[in-house]
This record gives C-alpha cells, sequence and structure tokens, in this order.
C-alpha cells in the first residue's frame, strides 16, 4: 500500500479500475521529470529549513537520499509504479523508506499542484533552450549551403508557375530569415515560463513561506521571477503549454514549408535537389524508385503537431479557477510535441547539411519567359507606359500572363 493510495480516499487501497483511469500514463510519462522533481525537492526542503520544520541534519540526510535517487534514475533503475501515480510520490516514498519519519516531512508545505509546476517549467525551460541550439545549428547550415551555391541562379515560383529569376542561397536564406522570426517567438515562450510557481501551493498560497522566501529559492532553483498571486499558478496551466507549442510550431510550420519545396524540387521532372541514397528508400514492386519519405514525414508531423496545440487549448478551455484534473492530460500532449519537435530540427539539420544541387537542371530551367518582367522594366525606363511595356513583352513571347 502506498502513502498516496492511503490519503488519495483516506480509507486504503483505491479500485484498480478508478486507479487504471485515473493515473492514466502519469506514472510511465513522469520518468522524464525525475531528475527535475529531485530538483524542485532538494529546493524545497532548503525552504523548510529555514522555517525550521526539518533541520539542517536531516536536510542533508534528504538530499543524500535524493542523490542516490538521481543516480538510480540516470542509469534507469528507478522506476515509478502506477499505484504511485507520479513522479512526486515515487519520491517521498523513497526516501521514507529509506529516512521513515524524516521522510515524511518532505511534503509539508507544497502540493501536487505546486510541485509538478515546477518540474513541468524547468522540464520546458530546458527543452526550449535545447531547441534554440538547435535552430541555432540549422540557420548555421542554411548560410553555409548558401555560401556554397552563392552564384547559381534557380526559378521564383508563384501559382506554381515560373514567375522571375532568383537564386539558390538567397532560396534558402528565405527559410534563415523565417526562423530568425521563430526564435523570436521562442524567447517570448522562453520568459513567459522563466517564473516559479513552487511556495503556491493547490493555488491558494502556502501561510508557512512569505513572498520573501518565495522569491529567493525561487531564483535558486533559477527561475528569474516568481508568482504574486497564487491563483494565477493553477490558471496558467494549459497556457503555458500552449504557449511552448504555439512557439514550437512556428518552427515546425518553416520545416514545413522547406520540405514542401524540397518534395517538388527533387522530382525527376525538376531535379534541381537530391540527397545522398542512404536517405531515401525504395520500392518493394518498383526497382527504380528513390522515395524521399524523410521529406514527406516532416511535412506530414507539421499537422500532428498543430493537432498538439489544438489538443492543449481544448483540454484547458472551461475549466473553473483553480487546479482541475483535466490539466493532467496536457503532460502527455507537452512531452509528445516538444519530441516530436526536437526530432524534426535534427532530421532537417542533416539534411540540408547533406543536400546535393544539380546545376545543369537549374540551369536548364532558367528560360527566357523568366525575364519577362526586367523586360517590361527596361521599356518602362525608356519612355513607354507600364501598360504598354506588358502588353508588348507578352505578345513578344508569345505567352499567356496571369494579369496579377
Amino acid at each position: 500500500m502506498t502513502l498516496w493510495s492511503v490519503n488519495k480516499n483516506g480509507h486504503g487501497e483505491i479500485d484498480e479500475t478508478i486507479l487504471d483511469f485515473t493515473a492514466g500514463e502519469d506514472y510511465i510519462l513522469d520518468q522524464k521529470l525525475i531528475q527535475y522533481d529531485i530538483k524542485v525537492n532538494k529546493i524545497h526542503c532548503l525552504k523548510l529549513v529555514e522555517v525550521g520544520i526539518i533541520s539542517k541534519e536531516e536536510n542533508e540526510k534528504i538530499n543524500k537520499v535524493l542523490d542516490e535517487i538521481s543516480v538510480k534514475a540516470s542509469s534507469g533503475d528507478f522506476l515509478i509504479n502506477k499505484e504511485q501515480e507520479d513522479v512526486h510520490t515515487a519520491v517521498e516514498e523513497y526516501v521514507t523508506e529509506k529516512l521513515g519519519e524524516i521522510g515524511k516531512k518532505m511534503h509539508t508545505g507544497k502540493s501536487r499542484n505546486d510541485q509538478v509546476l515546477a518540474d513541468v517549467l524547468l522540464y520546458s525551460k530546458e527543452s526550449l533552450n535545447e531547441i534554440k541550439i538547435l535552430v541555432a545549428k540549422l540557420k548555421k547550415k542554411m548560410q553555409n549551403f548558401a555560401s556554397d551555391n552563392q552564384n547559381i541562379k534557380m526559378p521564383g515560383y508563384t501559382h506554381m508557375q515560373k514567375a522571375m529569376p532568383y537564386s539558390v542561397s538567397s532560396w534558402i536564406l528565405s527559410f534563415y530569415e523565417m526562423l530568425k522570426d521563430d526564435g523570436k517567438a521562442l524567447a517570448y515562450a522562453l520568459d513567459v515560463i522563466d517564473v516559479n510557481h513552487l511556495g503556491s501551493g493547490a493555488g491558494f498560497g502556502i501561510s508557512l513561506f512569505d513572498e520573501q522566501i518565495n522569491q529567493k529559492y525561487g531564483k535558486i532553483l533559477e527561475f528569474s521571477k516568481s508568482f504574486q498571486n497564487a491563483l494565477y499558478c493553477q490558471n496558467s496551466r494549459g497556457k503555458y503549454e500552449s504557449l511552448v507549442l504555439f512557439s514550437l510550431n512556428q518552427v515546425m510550420l518553416t520545416l514545413n514549408k522547406l520540405a514542401t519545396d524540397l518534395m517538388l524540387f527533387t522530382t525527376q521532372e525538376f531535379g534541381y535537389f537530391s540527397l545522398p541514397d542512404n536517405y531515401c528508400t525504395g520500392s518493394s514492386i518498383m526497382p527504380q524508385k528513390k522515395n524521399y519519405d524523410i521529406l514527406e514525414l516532416l511535412r506530414g508531423k507539421t499537422h500532428l503537431f498543430s493537432s498538439h496545440l489544438i489538443k492543449i487549448l481544448t483540454v484547458y478551455c472551461n475549466n473553473i479557477s483553480g487546479y482541475n484534473r483535466d490539466m493532467q492530460l496536457s503532460k502527455k500532449i507537452l512531452f509528445d510535441g516538444i519530441d516530436e519537435a526536437i526530432s524534426c530540427i535534427k532530421i532537417m539539420i542533416k539534411i540540408i547539411q547533406n543536400l546535393g544541387i544539380n546545376k545543369d537542371k537549374l540551369n536548364e530551367a532558367m528560360t527566357e519567359e523568366l525575364l519577362a518582367t526586367e523586360k517590361t522594366f527596361d521599356l518602362v525606363k525608356n519612355g513607354t507606359s507600364f501598360r504598354e511595356a506588358y502588353f508588348k513583352v507578352k505578345n513578344e513571347l508569345g505567352s499567356t500572363f496571369s494579369n496579377s
């Protein structure tokens, strides 16, 4: 019988069917949060020392056991079981089994609600910082690709038809500029979630800790600011997760457009670019096929990623103020979204690093009609009205142009 299963209803073991439903996948998902939960517990115990709930000697013993959990977790030997439901209970029970009464003091002055917020925000901050580094690496690969292919022309397209001359370097650098904007979204999300909620309890504050203590230990926990209103903390659950996913969705949209371009430009009809054979797949029936599945999956994962964002928003809506168990469902959505974004950015880095270019195909594609607009402007510079010049060039080329 776990501590939490007794405390949950005050009578004993929970019905197995109810436990399956309420625990969900949290006990599996929380494996990602173990190291963060250890960090949060260490900081919380320092707060308990300051207000006289535990002694320095007791804190040292707790820290020693928490370090033991950290080592076991790093090697995959610390597992959360379904009856414990989450990382918080698993850690507390382990410490209590080792230290008895001392371990039972750990949860004083905190709720699973403010604890999970602190854990998830620390995880989100670290993930976003990792993604910022990956985006910077991708941007660098784009710059290198542009530099290596500086003077190579390629057609520019509107309505998926040839429009005006462009260049390979300008094409790839357009995505570089998009990623610069995406970086601003990541930075904004990081700024908003960089707030300590430990000490807010279940959403109504903890009388043991004053504002100064919360701010002091929030900074030790590496948050730049602390909450001013305890209820705000729980009311922000869902908003934080959606903001993280929204910022990542901007990156995914950039990857989607780049992957879509590459899918078109690697077809046999275009053949502007190519990837090594070991990046592509074949067909089970057609021996000649070289399939760019990697690009198709990148496109598709963007749509799946957008669904994560919608899921978070729908879970969050129509909950009254304070903690609602609905928000437990946001954890898997957030974790899956972050994992997918990291995976996709890493793949795109490899794609740009290994992208081949077919100069002959690009040169063949630079056909005369791409110069139509420039010819029109040349006539205008010599005194012809734009509309007269427009139709003169159109008739000379013998092509049908859009009026746009």
